[in-house]
């Protein structure tokens, strides 16, 4: 999920050559996010379990779009259950 630090270490560069994040991993995808990687390369550097494009805003998505942002982390981590 964006309140992850994930995005910001794939964004940052900190991983090295052939490496990949091995845990779940979920992305929301809000259309103002300021870091929003393309899928293919999430999905490429992660164990990608779960994309959701939301449909408004973002940039501080807890605060914008609670109600989303909750339902898209209570159905990933419904899925590991």
């Amino acid at each position: 999920m964006t309140a992850s630090p994930e995005p910001f270490v794939i964004a940052t560069g900190r991983l090295g050559r052939g490496e990949r994040l091995t845990v779940p991993t979920a992305m929301a995808a809000f259309p103002r996010e300021i870091i929003r990687p393309p899928r293919e390369w999430a999905a490429r550097v992660c164990t990608l379990q779960r994309w959701t494009a939301m449909a408004a805003d973002g940039h501080c998505a807890a605060l914008e779009e609670p109600q989303a942002l909750v339902e898209d982390i209570r159905a990933f981590y419904r899925g590991l259950r």
